[in-house]
């Protein structure tokens, strides 16, 4: 779409398949429907009185044996998170807390580099 080389196409090809191929993706795909949020805002009031405001990129409610609540993914590119990785362990943090107490469940961030 904007003159990218063959080699750029050839590697973003290989970048969607394998995120796509991840086990969480996955698990994403089995959540039923209305258990999975794309692309979805969330604000959260902190104890400091502020408030956190973004754009999660997924989450979706899954239960077993060892969790029940949802799952918050974070979708980043190696370049992107090794410039700052501190400050999107936190955003992908803030997230899962937004979640957690928009929904009464428990809540649990991932970061999935691609």
């Amino acid at each position: 779409m904007h003159d990218s080389t063959k080699d750029e196409i050839d590697a973003a090809i290989t970048a969607a398949a394998a995120a796509l191929d991840h086990p969480i993706l996955r698990r994403a795909a089995r959540a039923g429907k209305g258990s999975l949020r794309r692309e979805t805002p969330v604000l959260l009031k902190l104890d400091d009185g502020s408030l956190a405001e973004g754009v999660l990129d997924l989450a979706f409610r899954e239960a077993d044996a060892g969790f029940d609540g949802w799952t918050v993914v974070e979708f980043k590119t190696d370049r992107e998170f090794s410039t700052a990785p501190g400050h999107y362990l936190e955003q992908v943090r803030l997230y899962a807390q937004a979640v957690a107490a928009a929904t009464q469940l428990p809540a649990r961030g991932i970061i999935l580099v691609v």
